[in-house]
């Protein structure tokens, strides 16, 4: 048999659990959207700063050829071609998931892509610029880390205010349960309860209060009606003893009359 305090105390408990961890994939989502965010808004200065460059350096054809042949070695995670295209297509952003070639072991790792087009000297050029998200997961695991101590601090801090709030709310219920355990109806004494400012003990004590006060008057009146039937029963039953009495005498007289 469980306290009555346990009950919502667990309910609480597997509400709160229910609730972070359901917070845990909220939390990646909303964290993944805004450093996608981030990377994007990263990505499209990078490329304001290429294309500013080159307007401003006033490069010539053939420095600007040499300088596309060791383009990535100058800007890594940077593709830059010439293009085809009259007119430059809209700029596009995705995620992409492949090798990461700028590390030492083999590792899959998701880079945001961003896919535009800028201006060189008068002619258009393909500008694709990768930037590795990797960060995230560990950005999760942390969040995941994080939640699960703060949920241990609740449910611990739970258990520490359950008992404490127990202890004041619970005091006015067992000071009752305490006056009736020791309430006696033949004693005819009634019980005064003590006085909480909590509405709901308030209206138990003044139902209780009524309760024993009416026990104690029924008690009463059917001690007196008792005490009273008892009294006006003797005299019938003192003149009824008393004849059986003299029956009980006369009946031997009687019997040597007859014989």
């Amino acid at each position: 048999m469980s306290k009555l305090l346990h009950k919502p105390f667990k309910a609480f408990t597997i509400y709160a659990l229910i609730i972070l961890a359901c917070s845990i994939p909220v939390y990646y989502l909303v964290v993944d959207f805004i450093w996608l965010d981030e990377l994007d808004e990263h990505n499209h200065i990078v490329k304001e700063r290429i294309e500013y460059s080159f307007n401003n350096a006033q490069i010539e054809e053939s420095e600007l050829n040499s300088l596309l042949k060791n383009w990535d070695k100058l800007q890594p995670s940077t593709i830059l071609t010439p293009s085809d295209l009259s007119v430059p297509k809209p700029d596009s952003t995705y995620t992409i998931t492949k090798q990461n070639r700028y590390v030492e072991h083999n590792e899959i790792d998701r880079f945001r892509v961003l896919s535009s087009y800028i201006n060189i000297n008068g002619k258009l050029y393909h500008l694709q610029i990768e930037t590795n998200v990797e960060e995230t997961d560990e950005t999760m695991l942390a969040i995941a880390v994080v939640t699960l101590l703060f949920f241990a601090l609740l449910v611990i801090g739970f258990i520490l205010l359950n008992r404490q709030i127990a202890k004041q709310i619970w005091r006015p219920f067992r000071n009752t349960l305490e006056k009736l355990k020791s309430f006696d109806l033949t004693t005819q004494q009634t019980v005064s309860f003590d006085k909480t400012d909590i509405e709901e003990f308030a209206e138990l004590n003044q139902s209780l209060q009524k309760l024993i006060d009416k026990n104690i008057s029924v008690y009463s009146q059917q001690k007196t009606f008792i005490e009273n039937a008892s009294h006006e029963l003797q005299t019938p039953l003192a003149v009824l003893k008393s004849k059986l009495n003299l029956l009980l005498c006369l009946r031997p007289l009687n019997y040597r009359i007859n014989f």
